[in-house]
């Protein structure tokens, strides 16, 4: 695989493509009600792209909570892209635009299966935050950013 790189979503079509990302690992892949990923955040949201191999290969955004607090979520990659490291790279830029909005703190609902990899990024669970979501649990994890 060619290098990957990351793009903010700065158009329609663009949102579309990770649209189309969230549909398949989401929908298609995790039978997650389309309804639950389309929560009307994503306006107020940076989305990104990542890109490799001449597509796009994963997304994620971050949403504003407020004025130190943000929110990641709808991290997605192409099943045929993961292991590869591009979940990382979505979450350090992420991270990155956290940083330039001002923001202090980042909190994810990661599935309770991905824990050590939020770890591995410097999250850490909160205690007495879960939830299931159409079958799966999940769990809160923040982390403080400078």
């Amino acid at each position: 695989m060619n290098g990957i790189k990351i793009k903010v979503v700065d158009s329609e079509s663009d949102m579309a493509i990770a649209y189309a990302i969230r549909s398949a690992v989401f929908t298609d892949e995790q039978r997650i009600p389309a309804a639950v990923d389309i929560d009307g955040k994503d306006k107020n949201a940076v989305n990104i792209l990542a890109w490799g191999d001449s597509k796009a290969i994963g997304t994620g955004r971050l949403y504003p909570v407020n004025d130190h607090l943000g929110e990641i979520a709808r991290i997605a990659v192409a099943e045929e892209y993961r292991g590869a490291g591009v979940a990382k790279l979505i979450i350090q830029k992420l991270e990155t635009l956290a940083r330039k909005q001002g923001l202090k703190e980042l909190t994810l609902w990661p599935h309770e299966r991905l824990k050590a990899f939020y770890e591995s990024l410097g999250f850490e669970v909160m205690p007495n935050q879960r939830q299931v979501v159409a079958g799966y649990p999940l769990i809160k994890m923040h982390k403080i950013i400078d």
